[in-house]
């Protein structure tokens, strides 16, 4: 029937009563958990969702009592719901997947049928078919697919500018970029912090001064603090937070991850300046989950150094991650070494 995205989505239980069959899936386990719930509530009584909503989880019931549920009756209500969480659909033998593909289509009128995927690397992959995607096809053609891919931070910004009313605060634009900068773009995380700090705020505006006294950064806006420090000649502050980053336990792959990302971030940034790229073509660089805010401090300390220095940055961290993966080292010892390397390179005034 339909791929929708979660405005569809919104827009749909806005209309109409869910019935039939809906597959959730996708990146952003938020989303996912919202909306099951919404389209739970939206199909039937919560009076009466002890005797109208059927769960099942993984593979603790045979195939044929989930598709028995299927036939029940609701009480006291217009629908049922069965929902199954992370079914583990791949192992079905190919007779279970004829049953399986009969029962949807001859699904019941007062059913509402949720196949839920926990894993945010579920996907339909069409391009290259793997052991789902026939049930995919099969969910496309006579249900409902819903992919809950994270949302851009403007939207996520707008969010929080209005969800900041419901917590008796408020807070600009700009500083809720400034918050999902610090925080990050998962929703179940951010809201976690943003719940946090308008409590801290008692009332009062919510500024970056209170985000910065009781928000604590993802590893990669520390790893874009750790840049921004080597390339303005402050190694010091470079080392502060990489031992904070220690401190926090974060582990030397994740480190070093970021710090690859990053530094590749800087590298397009800096690619595109020298081609004399706008700041709207940036989003040809899969900067989509960035901020404005964000991509505007990439392209600042883009021209803080040459393309040659980021890729002498990119040679090390590679290196870096070599060894990290091939051999028994010193992760604490590592990740000084390597910052040390990295100082060194901001060090000499490349003219190229």
């Amino acid at each position: 029937m339909a791929i929708l995205n979660e405005d569809s989505l919104r827009k749909l239980l806005k209309t109409e009563t869910p019935h039939g069959l809906f597959c959730l899936y996708g990146e952003d386990m938020y989303l996912k958990d919202f909306y099951l719930k919404k389209l739970i509530d939206a199909a039937i009584d919560p009076a009466f969702a002890a005797f109208n909503l059927r769960t099942f989880v993984r593979n603790e019931h045979e195939l044929t009592d989930i598709l028995e549920a299927t036939e029940a009756l609701p009480m006291m209500s217009e629908y049922q719901c069965v929902l199954l969480r992370d079914y583990p659909l791949q192992d079905l033998l190919k007779d279970d997947f004829e049953v399986l593909s009969d029962t949807i289509k001859n699904l019941p009128e007062s059913t509402l049928l949720i196949f839920f995927f926990s894993d945010p690397a579920v996907e339909y992959n069409t391009k290259k078919p793997d052991k789902l995607t026939k049930y995919f096809d099969l969910f496309q053609k006579h249900g409902v697919l819903v992919n809950f891919a994270h949302r851009t931070p403007s939207s996520i910004a707008k969010m929080l500018v209005s969800g900041a009313k419901e917590r008796g605060t408020s807070i600009d634009a700009q500083t809720a970029s400034y918050l999902i900068d610090r925080a990050g773009t998962d929703l179940q995380t951010l809201f976690n912090e943003f719940n946090k700090v308008c409590a801290y705020a008692c009332g009062e505006p919510v500024t970056e001064a209170m985000i910065n006294e009781c928000v604590q950064q993802t590893v990669e806006a520390s790893v874009f603090d750790i840049s921004h420090a080597l390339l303005t000649g402050n190694a010091d502050r470079a080392f502060e937070i990489l031992h904070e980053l220690m401190r926090q336990k974060s582990e030397a792959q994740t480190i070093i991850g970021a710090m690859a990302f990053n530094w590749a971030d800087l590298y397009r940034a800096k690619a595109a300046l020298l081609s004399d790229h706008r700041l709207s073509d940036y989003q040809g660089y899969n900067y989509q989950t960035k901020s404005a805010t964000a991509i505007e401090k990439t392209i600042r300390d883009a021209r803080l150094c040459t393309l040659t220095q980021i890729k002498s940055a990119l040679d090390i961290l590679a290196d870096t991650d070599a060894q990290l993966k091939s051999r028994s080292v010193n992760d604490a010892l590592l990740l000084e070494e390597t910052l040390v390397r990295l100082a060194g390179v901001y060090d000499k005034r490349d003219k190229n």
